[in-house]
């Protein structure tokens, strides 16, 4: 039988649930149970006290998640109406990604995203210059995560010798991704193979609250809708002097402002990379070169596109 991570029986809340009794459980010699999907008294629907209303996961047409994601992404999901993370991932990061859109055939890398009606932890998202995504995806496309068993699996990746589970890795990693250890005392996590533009339901701003309830709360909070009184954003410009022009460009996985401005001294132009600090040292007689230089750029797949801002 397959575990629902969803499920809510008589022991997980009449105080038998055999995972919170290990210790005692243990002291009388009986078997210890230390997964959710391990339970002896597990009976899926039959039992769940879930099954049937609106709550149920498996009756859901659709999931509510909300995603961490750079401002710019909204340029590319106006424009194109899909996103991918294609980005390079880091070093510890590789092989667990690797490992994930191996086992959920994904082509691009994951795109993570909290729970909403769950407890949820978003440690190591990045808040700089990032919007809080609003999305209703099909169920059929979130696949779910224990978010501390996941983190388990990338730092056992990275230090493979110190494990010492009862299981093997592979079967451990295995259990993470297909068997994740979920319920109502659980942080959940969600992967996407990539965002959709009519799945989202508002862009906001990311408020204190926020980052104090869900990054590095140790995932004790219950994620929340975003309220009415927060004010949806769009990706807005930044005050640039009146010479200047302001592009968004797009590589895989990576969106990058820049500034175009005209050097005093011979008058020719160079690009400001913004995102990344410095100045690019070649120089342009016009405007028009500048941008066929860049056209040039996307005819050879170095960039995937770029948007004019102002």
């Amino acid at each position: 039988m397959n575990f629902c991570g969803g499920y809510v029986g008589i022991a997980c809340v009449d105080g038998s649930c055999p995972k919170a009794n290990a210790e005692e459980y243990a002291e009388r010699g009986m078997d210890i149970t230390k997964k959710c999907s391990d339970c002896f008294y597990y009976k899926g629907c039959e039992d769940c006290g879930l099954a049937g209303t609106e709550h149920c996961v498996k009756a859901l047409d659709k999931v509510s998640l909300i995603t961490i994601q750079n401002k710019a992404v909204t340029f590319i999901l106006d424009k194109y109406g899909i996103y991918y993370s294609g980005k390079e991932p880091a070093d510890n990061l590789k092989a667990p990604y690797g490992r994930m859109k191996a086992e959920y055939g994904y082509e691009h890398n994951p795109i993570f995203a909290g729970v909403v009606g769950q407890k949820c932890e978003f440690m190591g998202a990045k808040t700089d210059g990032s919007v809080l995504i609003c999305l209703e995806v099909p169920a059929i496309e979130v696949k779910f995560q224990n978010y501390y068993e996941w983190s388990d699996l990338v730092y056992f990746m990275e230090c493979p010798d110190e494990w010492n589970g009862d299981i093997s890795f592979d079967e451990y990693v295995k259990n993470t991704l297909h068997k994740p250890n979920l319920g109502q005392h659980n942080a959940w996590q969600a992967t996407l193979s990539c965002i959709k533009k009519e799945w989202v339901t508002g862009v906001y701003d990311i408020p204190e609250t926020f980052i104090s309830r869900h990054i590095g709360s140790g995932g004790a909070n219950i994620l929340q809708k975003i309220g009415k009184q927060s004010q949806p954003v769009k990706y807005q410009a930044c005050t640039i002097p009146e010479n200047a022009h302001r592009y968004v460009v797009m590589r895989m996985g990576e969106v990058i402002d820049v500034l175009l401005m005209q050097n005093k001294n011979d008058k020719t132009w160079s690009f400001i990379n913004m995102s990344k600090g410095h100045i690019c040292s070649c120089r342009f007689a016009t405007v028009e070169d500048a941008e066929a230089d860049m056209e040039r750029h996307k005819n050879d797949k170095r960039i995937i596109d770029y948007v004019k801002v102002m």
